[in-house]
């Protein structure tokens, strides 16, 4: 059978939990899911298969209801066997786990953007980022920042060992 995939409006109460969903979310991050659906719309949709089992995007669904929305866009996808199903799940999830960030690139990012959003009225927390991730990248990349004063004495480890090769 062929992979079949389409986007479409489906109501929330037609889609149904998953039992081999293994994502948990924090009220937290539902919270800040709930903020940024607010601030820019429903963006990202759900998957489901052809009998509207959530395949992916468990927070987001419950960000959602939180968010008092009667329907979500979700991508119906029917021809996966019960084995594909689960592995997109664990796959949608996992993969993204496995990307990075520009951290220097942030730094400049976020402090330009957080004023933006200031004049829009929106606050830089609708990006997910908490105001410690936001301070230690702004203490990372501040202006002389590897000034010597930062670093360890040179004299230091001058002194006396107080273990030697063997001990245990």
């Amino acid at each position: 059978m062929a992979i079949d995939q389409q986007c479409r409006m489906v109501a929330i109460d037609a889609i149904k939990s998953n039992r081999h969903n293994r994502r948990t979310h924090s009220k937290r991050q539902i919270h800040q899911i709930e903020k940024s659906i607010r601030a820019f719309g429903f963006t990202t949709p759900v998957l489901v298969d052809e009998n509207f089992m959530l395949l992916a995007g468990h927070g987001r669904l419950q960000a959602a209801r939180t968010a008092e929305l009667t329907e979500v866009r979700a991508v119906v996808i029917s021809g996966l066997s019960e084995a594909q199903k689960r592995a997109l799940q664990l796959a949608d999830n996992k993969i993204a786990e496995n990307t990075g960030w520009d951290r220097a690139g942030l730094a400049v990012e976020i402090p330009e953007l957080a004023q933006v959003l200031s004049t829009e009225g929106l606050d830089i927390s609708i990006t997910g980022f908490e105001p410690f991730e936001i301070e230690r990248l702004a203490v990372d990349f501040e202006d002389g920042a590897d000034e010597p004063e930062d670093e360890t004495d040179s004299r230091w480890p001058a002194g006396l060992p107080v273990t030697r090769p063997g001990d245990l």
